[in-house]
């Protein structure tokens, strides 16, 4: 296997919700170049992400699925807390 240059399409990382499409500029920070790579999100948002942060799944999506992964939290926390309380209610009855 060759060596991966800056340019080429970076692999997301596995539990990325996002689809790279094309580089869309090179920045240069203290003699380093950093390729920016455009984005697009599962729900349809793109946006520009570094080359580095697609690979080491430093950004994941557009922002969605930490709101979608809080919702789903938030569910489960809410059905585990009710069955608690029945529990404890259950239990102080008798």
């Amino acid at each position: 296997m060759g060596r991966h240059t800056k340019t080429d399409k970076p692999i997301p990382h596995p539990t990325s919700w996002l689809t790279v499409l094309w580089q869309v500029e090179m920045l240069e920070l203290g003699g380093r170049r950093y390729g920016q790579w455009l984005c697009q999100c599962k729900c349809g948002k793109t946006r520009k992400v570094p080359r580095m942060k697609i690979i080491n799944g430093g950004i994941r999506s557009c922002g969605c699925m930490k709101k979608a992964l809080m919702k789903e939290f938030a569910e489960v926390a809410a059905k585990v807390w009710a069955e608690r309380r029945i529990q404890q209610e259950a239990a102080n009855v008798q």
